[in-house]
């Protein structure tokens, strides 16, 4: 009777921790919502378009440099290369022939170019290729990854605000590279640069002020936690108790001989009642342990697994196009502070699909090189190419993997070449979006489509038989077989969860 007493009161001590805790819980959310809203807020403010006037291969040339460092850490590596080590960066113009990029007037776009990726961090956004995790924090305010997202925030707006006494520096630089540009119309430097950077800015003191106070609710909560309160000293006498209290002395009344089915009896009931008494008192205290396990399982799931599995059927149709990978998320899952809460054969496999898929970008872009080299070799069709600035005729688009793909260039052959005056655009694919790398004049005299059919059979021939093609189709296969083990992967994950 005196254990069942003692449990009755602990569980009414628990009742009363899990009360107290829950009324701090509960602004905590408060404060997560209030976190959340300026961040929509802000999202929709912030022009993701915001001109930084780089080459579109930069990003990825770059980034490819720091390969394993996660989405906050890599903001912190590229401020410090541009204000102390910027040999790093010029090495990625040189790497790219834009060698003149960096004599005037660089340093502004690349600091704004970081402040984008800053923002994509923050928000938890999706990069132009991606799909955005609408599941976790601070899209889905309830979701689960505020931790982590609190975790890549403070790093990076730390980093931002610690090198903040830079942003005029940074912000004259790029509007004396803008003055010195052909005016563009809608180009309004102070609203558009001025004004965003500001927000940026602004977002981070009204943010920085409620984690503040959810750190203050979090002390306050900590005070009643259940594993606070009740020491281990106190599990060790309810141990004592439990065994010198009850189990010993039934053990003496079974022992003697006069006794046959009333201690029997006792110990059934006594046991019986124990265990009900520790089954409720578990059962109330429950929600003080938490669900760390099933809430990180349901993070891993809507931040990395939903959106690459939506990813991976958008390459599906950019391998059937022969175009490069935009393998931003899955980059990041690798590089992410989250990484060894994924499991071990997606973790294997993500390795295996963006190591396969830099490889194939690698070979597009040689591939690329190949087949506008023989397009320009070829004599009748240098004869009539043309510079591509302001060229705005109609025109039809030939693209490198036309080539190589049947379908495609009896497609070509056929429905493009088939009439008289058809200016022709050689577009090469990159990672976000094309390039026009050739033009050609259709309307020239003696240019008529069975001449310049011959000329592109011509090319193929000898693009086909080159061995940058045949590296290129190895590593384009073998692309297309990592995607479906990573997607197979990945769905049965999905079906578990």
């Amino acid at each position: 009777m005196l254990l069942g007493i003692l449990f009755a009161s602990l569980t009414a001590y628990a009742v009363f921790l899990h009360d107290r805790s829950t009324e701090f819980s509960d602004k905590i959310e408060q404060s997560k919502l209030e976190i959340s809203e300026p961040l929509n807020f802000f999202s929709q403010r912030w022009n993701g378009n915001l001109p930084t006037f780089l080459p579109p291969e930069f990003e990825e040339r770059y980034r490819s440099k720091y390969p394993d460092l996660s989405e906050a850490d890599f903001i912190s590596q590229a401020i410090k290369d541009l204000l102390f080590q910027p040999s790093t960066i010029k090495d990625t113009f040189a790497d790219l022939n834009f060698y003149g990029e960096t004599e005037n007037n660089w340093q502004g776009r690349i600091y704004f170019w970081i402040l984008k990726e800053a923002v994509d961090v923050i928000l938890v956004s999706a990069p132009i290729e991606g799909t955005r995790p609408e599941g976790v924090f601070p899209w889905a305010t309830k979701g689960p990854g505020f931790h982590e997202w609190r975790s890549n925030y403070e790093k990076t707006s730390r980093t931002l605000l610690f090198f903040s006494p830079w942003r005029g520096e940074m912000s004259e630089d790029l509007r004396a590279f803008v003055q010195n540009r052909p005016p563009q119309p809608n180009l309004n430097f102070d609203h558009t640069y001025g004004h965003s950077i500001d927000d940026l800015f602004e977002l981070f003191s009204q943010v920085d002020t409620k984690l503040s106070a959810i750190d203050k609710q979090e002390i306050l909560r900590g005070r009643y936690s259940f594993d606070d309160r009740l020491k281990l000293r106190l599990y060790i006498l309810l141990l004592l108790l439990f065994v010198f209290g009850m189990v010993l002395p039934l053990s003496l009344m079974l022992s003697k001989e006069r006794t046959f089915y009333l201690p029997k009896i006792i110990l059934l009931v006594t046991t019986t009642v124990t265990i009900l008494i520790v089954a409720s008192f578990r059962d109330l205290t429950f929600p003080l342990w938490g669900t760390g396990h099933a809430t990180l399982a349901s993070y891993v799931s809507e931040r990395w697994i939903v959106p690459m599995v939506k990813d991976l059927k958008g390459h599906q149709a950019t391998l059937d196009n022969g175009e490069p990978l935009r393998i931003r998320n899955f980059r990041d899952a690798r590089s992410s502070s989250e990484r060894g809460n994924l499991p071990s054969d997606l973790a294997e496999e993500l390795d295996n699909y963006v190591t396969s898929a830099l490889g194939y970008n690698a070979q597009v872009n040689l591939f690329n090189d190949v087949v506008v080299q023989a397009i320009r070799r070829n004599e009748l069709i240098s004869k009539h190419a043309l510079p591509c600035q302001g060229f705005k005729d109609e025109h039809f688009s030939v693209r490198p993997y036309d080539f190589l793909d049947d379908v495609r260039f009896n497609k070509l052959l056929k429905d493009r070449l088939g009439a008289d005056g058809y200016n022709i655009v050689v577009e090469v694919p990159i990672v976000y979006g094309s390039r026009p790398e050739l033009c050609i004049e259709g309307r020239a005299s003696r240019f008529i489509p069975a001449a310049v059919k011959e000329a592109f059979g011509s090319i193929r021939t000898e693009i086909t038989t080159d061995s940058t093609t045949q590296q290129f189709s190895k590593a384009h296969t073998a692309a297309r077989k990592s995607n479906e083990r990573l997607r197979n992967i990945l769905i049965s994950k999905q079906t578990q969860n």
